[in-house]
């Protein structure tokens, strides 16, 4: 009878790692994790060295919480490190909350998907009271730029979300640890604990007590003595220093095969016993036999993956298969050549041809169409900066002028790549279409952060300017973007996100063009920043825009000149009475001023029947101010209204 399998979502995890087959459950440790999330914090980082036993810790706590928890398991090298996989690993698991099932392909999970079905979590947690925790392991390994875009695709800073991550606090982004966080440091196993993983080997309380001693409890090192006890060396044999563990099972393999060894070690990608037969022209069966005879090798059942049994004693390998490495990245190279299509050698061919040196290859390779293939593949302007920056370096180190402009080029273009100004036309044809919720799910469709952040602003307005209430998951992910981009360096499009939410939020339209002008730029510059908002806001007629949200903001300004521009440009523009208008002509400070705005207020609004409350003022103004000689037109413009 087949086994029947419980879905839930570790089983939804395409990268959720195989528990050890002697795992010892280390429930005190989960139950300190929790305490930790019940008390309100946002992010646990799990740090430690390693073996301690970071990963299976957190394996045990997504399998604790597997109603809750999405996992991202990231290794040192493989394509888990890849952000289309890891996006779609994360999607894949939004799918099944959502709505019970996975994705059909790994095409499925582009970045609008993810935008959206974070918002569709949104709605969920308010709905259900359940905060939903995201876990990731492995986060430390990665580069600092890759890193960012993996924090990217989590909702860091949304209401109804926790994380926990592994890894040295201080080499983790600023941005993560700017949240509520908490650091856990996990002990090693005591010496029950030790004794429970040895139990079924019937090893004798003297050699287990000297186990333990030698490895302090390190669940990783403990689990290096016990495959070598099971792969047939004697307790009595095992080295009684930590650091000739390695080199003693290293030397215990009969015919070693380094060829094997060194691809799994110098590539960045998992290969499985069919990689292996095709990059070497073997033999699958053969290389299976191998395999099988290496104590420190291990092939997953789910996958096939061939893979060291810890990453220390894959470090340890690296540096016995040192002189091979040229060796084994040829043979990687040529057979990633010979299918360039495929995801792998769109990743990572440019970084083997680097470091190989083989830069005419690489500047060959990184033609226009390789760029598109990217883009289309990983939708990740990331990817596509990393290889421009290897081909601008592979272009100065032969002297290809013509290759330099053209990748220097690329990065500018990247740099400087905006669609916004198409969406925002597209945007504002679904709203008047009262299309709301696909406005939003194409503003989530946008790669780069302030994209994103400016078209939901828009697609927050144009709903506010329909009369219906705000979305507020929409405001949530609004605000949290905002935390996240600088937007000093966004200069006048900062101005143009805030005009777009003065309406609806002024004050984080406020903070944008307040950190826009920043503190060098004078009080000046913020304050004709601080106009423009107020009269994109004015203008907005149709939307009601409340009186009270200009006034907020012209407080702010310290310039009198600027302060009465926007008192009289929001007066002309605005849906002011004339009683108001009179007192907002009290603020203006010379008479020829405030004599402006209500002339100019009763020519515009002659026919309300409160004009003449503006025109009388305007009159009595005339006739006490000796300083001002009005002309004929003036009388003419203010009797108009009489």
């Amino acid at each position: 009878m087949a086994k029947v399998e419980i879905m839930d979502l570790t089983k939804a995890c395409p990268l959720f790692p195989e528990g050890p087959v002697n795992e010892i459950p280390r429930d005190h440790v989960l139950n300190g994790i929790d305490d930790y999330l019940n008390r309100g914090i946002v992010a646990v980082i799990v740090e430690g060295d390693p073996g301690i036993g970071k990963t299976t810790l957190l394996t045990q706590f997504a399998r604790r919480h597997c109603d809750k928890v999405f996992s991202l398991f990231i290794r040192p090298v493989g394509m888990s490190r890849s952000t289309v996989i890891l996006r779609y690993c994360l999607c894949n698991q939004i799918e099944w909350v959502l709505r019970g099932k996975e994705l059909q392909g790994i095409s499925q999970a582009d970045l609008a998907y993810l935008h959206n079905g974070i918002l569709a979590l949104q709605k969920k947690t308010k709905r259900t009271r359940i905060d939903y925790v995201f876990v990731v392991d492995g986060l430390s390994d990665l580069e600092d730029a890759v890193q960012n875009e993996v924090l990217g695709i989590l909702p860091i800073g949304l209401p109804g979300f926790r994380f926990i991550i592994s890894g040295n606090v201080d080499s983790l982004p600023s941005s993560l640890k700017a949240t509520n966080y908490r650091t856990y440091l996990p002990v090693g196993f005591n010496l029950g604990e030790t004794k429970r993983l040895f139990a079924d080997l019937k090893i004798g309380n003297e050699h287990l007590e000297e186990f333990f001693r030698i490895t302090k409890g390190v669940p990783g090192h403990l689990a290096d003595i016990r495959r070598m006890l099971e792969s047939g060396v004697q307790a009595s044999r095992i080295p009684d220093k930590l650091e000739d563990l390695y080199q003693f099972e290293w030397n215990s393999v009969d015919g070693r095969p380094d060829d094997i060894l060194g691809l799994l070690v110098f590539s960045l990608s998992p290969l499985t016993i069919s990689d292996l037969a095709r990059i070497t022209s073997g033999c699958p069966d053969k290389i299976d036999a191998q395999i099988c005879e290496v104590s420190f090798l291990h092939v997953s059942e789910n996958d096939g993956v061939v893979s060291f049994t810890s990453e220390r004693f894959k470090t340890f390998a690296r540096e016995r298969l040192r002189m091979g490495e040229e060796q084994a990245r040829n043979q990687l190279i040529e057979d990633l050549l010979a299918n360039p299509d495929r995801l792998e050698a769109i990743t990572h061919l440019p970084a083997y041809l680097g470091q190989s040196g083989q830069f005419p290859r690489l500047l060959d390779y990184l033609s226009s169409e390789y760029f598109n293939r990217v883009i289309e593949r990983t939708q990740s302007l990331m990817s596509v900066r990393t290889s421009a920056e290897c081909g601008l370096q592979a272009a100065v180190h032969v002297g290809n002028e013509g290759d330099i402009l053209r990748f220097g080029l690329q990065k500018a273009m990247i740099s400087e790549l905006n669609r916004t100004a198409v969406w925002q036309s597209e945007i504002e044809a679904l709203s008047a279409l009262n299309d709301f919720d696909r406005a939003v799910v194409l503003a989530q469709s946008a790669i780069l952060k302030e994209d994103r952040l400016h078209m939901l602003a828009l697609a927050a307005r144009s709903r506010f300017e329909q009369g219906l209430a705000p979305d507020p998951e929409v405001f949530e992910q609004i605000r949290t973007l905002h935390s996240q981009v600088d937007m000093r360096s966004l200069g006048d499009r900062a101005v143009q996100i805030a005009s777009a939410l003065v309406c609806v939020d002024p004050e984080t339209a406020v903070q944008i063009v307040e950190a826009t002008a920043g503190e060098d730029s004078g009080g000046r510059s913020l304050d004709l920043a601080l106009a423009r908002i107020t009269i994109a806001s004015s203008r907005r007629r149709s939307a009601s825009t409340s009186n009270e949200v200009i006034d907020s903001i012209s407080t702010r300004v310290s310039d009198p000149v600027v302060q009465g521009f926007i008192t009289a440009t929001s007066v002309l523009l605005g849906d002011y009475s004339a009683s108001q208008v009179v007192e907002k002509s009290k603020t203006l400070r010379t008479t020829e001023e405030q004599l402006f705005l209500l002339r100019e207020w009763t020519k515009l609004n002659r026919r309300r029947p409160d004009a003449p409350v503006a025109a009388n003022r305007a009159l009595d103004m005339i006739i006490s101010a000796t300083e001002y000689a009005p002309n004929a037109r003036v009388y003419c413009d203010i009797a108009a209204c009489r």
